[in-house]
């Protein structure tokens, strides 16, 4: 198609332009504020529960075990409920990294 044929389609109304004034949305990455990373040692594990110890001593209880054994070293991200205090921060989501002699 040549120019001239394509200016009498746009000026008829035929072929749609992008309106450059139209708003995007873009890709809304969640609220990360409130996330960290701690990592720890596994110290007991049940059939429905898995603690660890942070290296600060904080225990943290977790629901889903998965395939944890004691001694086992985790990767955890936390979130801290947007509060200062550290007592009713909430694992997220763990990671195994290895394991303790």
């Amino acid at each position: 198609m040549n120019a001239r044929a394509i200016l009498g389609l746009i000026s008829a109304g035929i072929i749609a332009t992008l309106n450059p004034t139209s708003e995007i949305t873009p890709n809304v990455t969640p609220n990360v504020t409130n996330l960290y990373p701690t990592c720890g040692v596994v110290t007991e594990v049940t059939e429905s529960e898995m603690t660890f110890a942070d290296f600060s001593g904080n225990l943290w209880t977790v629901l889903d075990p998965q395939d944890y054994e004691e001694g086992d070293r985790i990767a955890a991200i936390m979130d801290d409920n947007g509060t200062p205090i550290i007592y009713d921060d909430i694992v997220v989501s763990t990671k195994y990294c290895g394991w303790v002699y």
